[in-house]
């Protein structure tokens, strides 16, 4: 194996966490605190269960056919093996490290985070339970060193980098009407009346994995109606161009598109990501916007998608200096507010909260999903912070 790897296993109780490779040959290794060891104390020597995520297909076969047909699939519980070596200078010293390891993997804590790095600085971590603790075999009849075997159940069998993505939005300044200051990243625009957020991020939200994401959301208030939604996820239903007889709330197409059952359809922008919802349709080729700040959409292209497992929509408004948290991660799918009380009665009925997700790549391209974030009667104290964990199905 070229290079380096450490082992860091954080147990289920307290926060220390315990390096499982500490190698004394190597004079560039990083040390905790930069003090090495004077022996060799642990040593990671096998793995497995490291690779590809456990993975169980559904098949149906029908009656008196040969053929079988895939209806998808479902991660499993992922085990993992490590072998591990205690060496000490001495029995005494021996003895003293096993007794850690009992510790260390005692089941009685609960599950632990066991992270991997290495030389390159790649870091993934995953979430698991020992199972029964430690085993030992004989010891080495020439020194004073045991090898023992530690199982561990994932029940979440995704690896993450424990390295969070954060990404924060303030209001900034609003000097006039439909003015919003804010350092943008090209082609991401904000969309802001006088006091309304209408923003459609792309670039900032890019996840690097390769397993969908599931983030954490915190609004600060006050904001009125909070809306967030992976246009990634929507389905493109049709396809168009804004004829130039368009106004702020009314936008005509320049050929027949839009049906009677559109009504809460999302229209995007083909141009410059702007966002509006089909407040009515008038007919094939007019449509009434809702949620539309824009001055006009004239001779600009459209699409036009239909939610898919794709909206968070509260039907509430954050109080002023109150935090309102979102929570998607599997195990966890909260929505409370800073003082512990829980919100998720106040969900749309179209909402999709328990499959809200991000998509890797190829699934949303270059992993980049376009999240549109909409809520009214904000100031220039309303924030919003997304964090995630980039997830991966493999080391």
């Amino acid at each position: 194996m070229a290079g380096w790897e450490r082992f860091i296993w954080t147990p289920g109780a307290g926060s220390d966490s315990y390096d499982l490779n500490y190698p004394t040959c190597r004079s560039d290794f990083p040390y905790p605190n930069g003090v090495p060891w004077t022996h060799q104390r642990f040593m990671v020597h096998t793995l497995d269960g490291f690779d590809a995520v456990p993975w169980e297909d559904f098949t149906q076969q029908p009656p008196l056919m040969d053929e079988t047909y895939y209806l998808g699939g479902v991660a499993r519980p992922r085990r993992l093996t490590i072998g591990i070596e205690a060496a000490g200078r001495s029995y005494g010293e021996l003895d003293r490290d096993k007794a850690l390891l009992h510790k260390m993997f005692n089941p009685k804590f609960g599950e632990g985070i066991l992270e991997r790095r290495s030389e390159s600085g790649v870091r993934r971590a995953i979430t698991a339970l020992p199972m029964g603790g430690i085993r030992y075999s004989r010891s080495r009849q020439d020194r004073a060193v045991q090898r023992g075997i530690v199982e561990l159940k994932a029940h979440d069998p995704i690896f993450y980098d424990p390295v969070a993505k954060t990404v924060t939005f303030t209001s900034g300044a609003i000097n006039t009407p439909g003015t919003f200051i804010y350092p943008l990243v090209s082609g991401s625009p904000f969309r802001l009346g006088s006091s309304t957020i209408n923003y459609v991020a792309d670039t900032e939200f890019q996840t690097n994995g390769d397993w969908p994401v599931f983030p954490i959301f915190q609004i600060t208030g006050p904001a009125a109606g909070p809306l967030i939604q992976n246009l990634s996820l929507s389905v493109t239903v049709a396809s168009g161009t804004v004829a130039v007889a368009s106004t702020d709330n009314t936008l005509v197409a320049t050929v027949a598109v839009f049906t009677a059952d559109m009504v809460g359809y999302i229209i995007l922008n083909s141009t410059d990501s702007e966002v509006a919802v089909i407040g009515a349709v008038n007919n094939t080729t007019t449509v009434t916007l809702d949620r539309n700040i824009n001055d006009t959409w004239d001779g600009d292209a459209f699409v036009i998608k239909r939610d898919n497992d794709a909206k968070i929509e509260l039907d509430y408004t954050i109080p002023a200096g109150r935090t309102v948290t979102i929570d998607c991660r599997p195990g966890y799918k909260t929505i409370e507010n800073d003082l512990g009380v829980s919100l998720e009665s106040y969900l749309t009925d179209d909402s999709a909260f328990t499959t809200w997700r991000m998509l890797p790549d190829p699934l949303a391209t270059d992993g980049i999903n376009l999240i549109w974030i909409f809520m009214g009667s904000i100031t220039n104290a309303t924030t919003i912070v997304a964090n995630w964990y980039d997830r991966y199905s493999g080391i």
